[in-house]
């Protein structure tokens, strides 16, 4: 069976980019350009294996996004992304249940190898 990922970003192009090449990948990819639209998403579907959610989004935000997750999938696997410079601990983004953190810009193998390997990790 594929693996699902939710892809959450508010910039078009970067959510295109994602799903088709993680379409490519094998993945089955849904998007979301809000934090509004996944709370909605999350309510009918709690089936992913990960998600990808930019941290600054208008409205409901990347940590509150990752916050909702936590609570609605608890073995969902998390990656946060930004343009932002954030310094975050490691620590804390364990603590959030963030798998790891991505700076945009980035190239799409990047975005494919952290999933690769994240998704194929033993739990």
């Amino acid at each position: 069976m594929k693996k699902k990922i939710l892809v959450v970003d508010d910039e078009r192009l970067v959510r295109w980019a994602m799903e088709q090449t993680l379409n490519r990948e094998g993945y089955k990819v849904i998007t979301a350009e809000s934090g509004e639209i996944v709370a909605e998403i999350i309510k009918e579907d709690r089936d992913f294996d990960l998600v990808i959610s930019d941290i600054k989004l208008p409205g409901i935000d990347g940590w509150e996004v990752f916050e909702l997750v936590r609570k609605a999938m608890p073995e969902s696997r998390m990656i946060a992304i930004t343009a932002e410079d954030i310094s975050v601990s490691s620590d804390a983004l364990t603590d959030k249940g963030i798998s790891c953190f991505i700076k945009k810009p980035f190239y799409m193998e990047q975005i494919t190898e952290t999933v690769g390997n994240i998704l194929n990790k033993k739990k």
